[in-house]
């Protein structure tokens, strides 16, 4: 049977896109004041001095953790990517009507938003080693079941239980690494974080793209999706014995938990940092489902292997463009991505025979704004709601991705691809003037 390489589905991207959450340390009695408590290194304090590196902050340990942490992210990442690939192909050539697999991805989208919600303050709770191992197995187990499913109640078994996985494991790494740290160090340690780990998810997911471009018709996409379950299934055997254990923090008061995030997002200074969220989603979303058909109408199996390993080199190549803007203040890195995003669109949709280099320029600038508002994230978090703030941005993200991908849809059938890509264009472009403009005008 042919495998077709697809575009990465809107829940694995997003798991992938805030996969990083930082672990807190309170007790659950002082919740709700922490985390109204603006954090030390807010947003007036987030660029690096000149001259600050690495070595001057992060130890032996610190630099081994951030090893491992980058190798674990590139693998997940491939073998991500290797399931997202086929998946879809698989699914149809199975004789399961697109109309039904389009409920079924319905249904266990929503069901992300559901898990997401709570899995930071749960993660927060019972640990984010034990989280990320029991999570990476769930993950794998689904991949397995949907591997062999011909049934619709089996793949919705299996898409349900790979978005919990991914839920659950999706920002568990960042809080290892943040326990080796010391406090004051924190600014130039997510800048190296965010950067390393979205760089080795790039060239992750390019090589993934290369394997299923290699395997082509050689290989079924049912034994493809099995190599992945099995590459996560060893990711999560190995977790516990290569990353240190976080402190778990079973009294946590989970209402006063939730309180506390209803809080901190109304806050003014918070607003452009959602606002810019909403951004990345709707930039995911229009890359994500329109850069095949724009790009590759024919679904030449080859050349769209070939154009994803070049879409993911070039967002490799914009998050490690960030090391140059390390001094740069991550929310000004996060809204000249925008800008490229935006730019790269609109050459796309205006530019006769400009499609392929606007998104080029778009997905650099995706890989760039991955390092930006991933660091502009956890600088505005205090430290003792990380993993729940965290989760509510990624809720955020993805309901934004929801909304983006029925309004996409909508708008493909009215008035055309070039001028639904156009729109979504204007729309990045005019979030990232409110969010600068909301930015002058929140308190200090």
């Amino acid at each position: 049977m042919k495998t077709r390489l697809t575009g990465m589905s809107i829940p694995g991207q997003f798991g992938r896109f805030f996969e990083m959450r930082l672990c807190y340390h309170a007790s659950g009695n002082s919740l709700a004041a922490h985390a109204l408590r603006k954090p030390q290194q807010g947003v007036l304090m987030n660029k690096i001095a000149p001259g600050v590196t690495l070595p001057a902050v992060a130890g032996g340990p610190l630099r081994g953790i951030l090893r491992r942490v980058t190798a674990y992210s590139a693998v997940l990442a491939l073998a991500d990517f290797m399931f997202g690939a086929v998946y879809v192909s698989v699914l149809l050539a199975r004789d399961l009507p697109p109309a039904q697999l389009g409920i079924l991805f319905g249904i266990s989208t929503a069901f992300s938003v559901l898990i997401e919600a709570p899995s930071g303050a749960v993660a927060d709770k019972y640990g984010h080693r034990r989280l990320m191992s029991a999570g990476l197995l769930i993950w794998a187990l689904a991949l397995a079941i949907l591997s062999v499913a011909a049934t619709w109640a089996l793949v919705l078994v299996g898409l349900l239980m790979w978005t919990a996985g991914m839920a659950l494991q999706s920002g568990t790494t960042a809080p290892i690494v943040v326990a080796s740290a010391p406090e004051s160090d924190r600014v130039i340690l997510f800048d190296v974080l965010m950067r390393r780990a979205s760089v080795a998810r790039w060239v992750g997911s390019s090589l993934g793209a290369g394997v299923v471009f290699a395997l082509g018709d050689w290989v079924p996409g049912g034994v493809v999706i099995g190599i992945a379950a099995g590459v996560i299934a060893v990711l999560g055997l190995l977790v516990p014995l290569v990353f240190p254990s976080s402190t778990p923090q079973p009294e946590l008061d989970m209402q006063s938990v939730f309180r506390s995030m209803l809080g901190w997002s109304r806050r003014r200074e918070v607003v452009p940092l959602i606002i810019a969220t909403i951004a990345s989603g709707l930039s995911v979303t229009v890359i994500v489902v329109t850069w095949q058909p724009v790009l590759s109408p024919g679904l030449d199996l080859r050349l769209n292997g070939l154009l994803l390993m070049a879409l993911t080199l070039a967002a490799a190549m914009g998050s490690l463009l960030s090391k140059a803007l390390h001094e740069v203040d991550a929310a000004e890195m996060s809204l000249l991505a925008f800008a490229m995003i935006a730019a790269g669109l609109a050459i796309s949709s205006l530019v006769a025979g400009g499609a392929l280099v606007g998104y080029l320029l778009a997905e650099f600038g995706l890989g760039l704004s991955m390092v930006g508002i991933g660091k502009w994230q956890h600088l505005e978090f205090s430290d003792e709601l990380r993993n729940t703030l965290y989760s509510t941005l990624a809720t955020v993200g993805l309901c934004a991705a929801l909304v983006a991908n029925s309004a996409l849809g909508i708008l493909w059938q009215q008035v055309g691809l070039p001028v639904t890509v156009l729109v979504f264009a204007v729309a990045v472009a005019g979030l990232s003037v409110v969010v600068g403009t909301l930015r002058k005008l929140a308190p200090s």
